[in-house]
């Protein structure tokens, strides 16, 4: 997110919080120094859930300052938990659909807002959707913003390593090539299989 992009979202982002909130949605990715200028939470070591104003119609999608706060009147916590829920909301109509001849319990998510995938990490709906196809818990890879594998075995997670390297490398929008634990009490890193792998520029 660059200061160009602050400006942006400062002039076009509704001042209205009853407007802006109907669109604000979380949005992972790899920039862990973001967290200093917008609104958001790191998840893991690399994956920063940026909140952000997004508009489904056009695609823009505009980082939420923390200069915000005060123009609404709300705290973080507010803003997060709007977030949430309107992600909640959008998984409600998504698809958990397995992957075709993968030998594994291995899930792929079929959502219209393909840029807002990785936010299934973090989802309090992830369960009721995926439980039914493969269980639970489970465990995850998000190496960019619109790719997620789900699954259910464990053993497979060294298998991984080669997509989740190539699709964090060649993705415009990064998120981690950490391995993630999903259980009742939330998302854990629990692995990385590039350790000492830099944030993205």
């Amino acid at each position: 997110m660059s200061s160009e992009t602050q400006t942006e979202a400062q002039a076009q982002i509704p001042d209205n919080w009853d407007l802006a909130r109907r669109a604000i949605v979380p949005f992972l990715l790899n920039q862990p120094a973001a967290q200093e200028r917008y609104l958001g939470r790191m998840i893991s070591t690399m994956a920063f859930q940026s909140l952000i104003w997004c508009d489904l119609d056009t695609g823009l999608m505009l980082g939420i300052d923390k200069g915000m706060l005060d123009v609404w009147q709300k705290k973080e916590t507010e803003v997060l938990e709007c977030a949430l829920r309107n992600f909640d909301a959008m998984l409600e109509g998504a698809q958990i659909e397995m992957m075709p001849d993968s030998g594994h319990k291995v899930a792929v998510v079929k959502l219209p807002a393909t840029t807002l995938k990785a936010n299934v990490l973090t989802s309090a709906r992830l369960k009721q959707k995926v439980s039914p196809v493969i269980g639970w818990p489970i465990w995850a890879v998000a190496p960019c913003a619109d790719f997620v594998l789900l699954f259910n075995d464990k053993n497979i997670i060294p298998n991984l390593g080669p997509t989740v390297y190539n699709e964090f490398m060649n993705s415009p929008q990064p998120v981690s090539t950490e391995v993630f634990e999903i259980t009742d009490e939330g998302v854990v890193a629990i692995g990385n299989y590039m350790p000492q792998m830099p944030e993205k520029q």
